[in-house]
């Protein structure tokens, strides 16, 4: 329509192949993304689950010793419980840690380049400017989320250990 208002407009190119096979790997990436996270998440519920299985299992005997003298059994569960929300919370902090090191790293080092030129351009036209300075805040939010979500999962692990193992 602009091109038959416009007089300076001599031709209006749109590729749609090219758009629908941006469209179609974007969806493929976020399938896969979603996959990879899933499995990772499983994994890592599994490792903690076994953990805490396995301690519980070496404890056996001061369990038991517990129970014959009647302790509540939030007292005898809270040990393990906390050992796998500090496992979470151990994971979630290296996690981001590896992820923001090499990134810093890489913004840093590469300051007044050509690449540094391209990033920076990149990171704009995908609306993640703020993630191109040093931003204190964005870190220490990036690491709480992580550090947070992960002792979500070690308590949710462990919780599973407990139930199991202990019963």
């Amino acid at each position: 329509k602009e091109k038959e208002t416009n007089a300076y407009i001599d031709e209006v190119m749109y590729f749609k192949d090219v758009v629908d096979n941006l469209k179609t790997l974007s969806n493929i990436i976020n399938i896969g993304s979603i996959v990879l996270i899933s499995g990772l998440l499983i994994i890592t519920f599994s490792l903690i689950r076994i953990t805490i299985g396995f301690n519980i299992n070496a404890h056996k005997e001061e369990i038991q010793i517990m129970h014959l003298v009647g302790s509540p059994d939030r007292f005898i569960r809270l040990p393990f419980i906390l050992e796998g929300c500090f496992y979470g919370l151990a994971g979630g902090l290296l996690a981001s840690l590896c992820i923001l090191i090499p990134w810093y790293a890489l913004i840093i080092y590469t300051q007044n380049t050509d690449f540094a030129y391209w990033f920076n351009q990149v990171l704009i036209d995908f609306n993640l400017g703020f993630l191109r300075p040093v931003n204190i805040a964005f870190v220490l939010i990036f690491i709480l989320i992580h550090s947070i979500f992960g002792g979500i999962l070690g308590i949710t692990s462990s919780f599973s250990a407990v139930k199991k193992y202990l019963e």
